[in-house]
């Protein structure tokens, strides 16, 4: 299966593509340059303008979909029935030992629908690429990815909302990587939950003395609640465009809202 390679996770212009077997292999993940490079970026403190310019210097990949020239959701070209799923260490402080590391990604490479686990680039967290069983469109995709942040929480894992964007980005990592071999058997995930934000209760937005703020912050708290994010860089903006119009009380919505990604 095919992804579309960054030269860098702030460079939006699509390097190139590869398979993603040459991606987590030799290509690209295997490559002695980039051991040196993420030994240097774990060295440096997070924040700084050197630990920006070391991660520009840091191939990526978005898993999920192929991208024409922009790395963008106007410009996916292909969907993959693949979904990458991150378990930072801030949301899952376990993480911390190197043991529950090990044995975490030991257990999740037995999942049969998981294609590949490995180590984040930051060295604490980790990643698991997932095949699925389709991914026709966005609510498909979401649909999955809710699916999973379920299945997860049985094992009391908490996995970043992030990865609801199809162009998130896989940032390339040097440790082993534990990936499925041709004859092991990989079954599709097949689960699907639909957040449906119609299913909210408008009416008790609509009180007495309410002014358009008041309704607007409300609304945008439940949107908040049923799963709504800025994830996706090109949306975050056209939301702050329009929010602009209302002044300084949209300014404050923006910040909200801008917290939920």
């Amino acid at each position: 299966m095919w992804v579309s390679c960054y030269r860098g996770c702030y460079d939006r212009n699509v390097a190139g593509n590869l398979l993603l077997s040459q991606f987590l292999g030799s290509e690209c993940c295997g490559h002695s340059h980039l051991a040196d490079r993420v030994a240097l970026l774990r060295s440096m403190t997070k924040g700084t303008q050197e630990y920006d310019d070391m991660k520009k210097r840091i191939p990526c990949a978005t898993i999920s979909c192929l991208c024409n020239g922009w790395r963008s959701k106007e410009n996916v070209i292909r969907r993959n029935p693949l979904i990458v799923i991150d378990i930072d260490l801030k949301d899952n402080p376990r993480l911390e030992s190197c043991v529950f590391r090990e044995k975490l990604m030991e257990g999740l490479v037995r999942w049969p629908y998981v294609y590949a686990v490995g180590t984040s680039c930051s060295g604490k967290g980790l990643f698991a690429i997932v095949l699925l069983s389709s991914n026709n469109n966005q609510q498909d995709f979401l649909g999955a990815f809710s699916a999973l942040e379920e299945e997860f929480s049985y094992v009391n894992i908490i996995i970043d909302k992030q990865c609801k964007d199809i162009t998130r980005l896989r940032i390339a990592s040097p440790d082993p990587i534990l990936v499925k071999a041709p004859s092991d058997e990989i079954t599709p995930y097949q689960q699907r939950i639909k957040k449906d934000v119609e299913k909210m209760v408008l009416p008790r937005l609509i009180t007495a003395g309410a002014d358009q703020y008041e309704i607007l912050s409300e609304l945008i708290d439940m949107l908040i609640s049923h799963g709504y994010s800025t994830d996706n860089y090109d949306e975050w903006i056209k939301d702050g465009f329009l929010l602009q119009s209302i002044g300084q009380s949209g300014f404050e919505i923006f910040l909200r809202i801008s917290r939920s990604s």
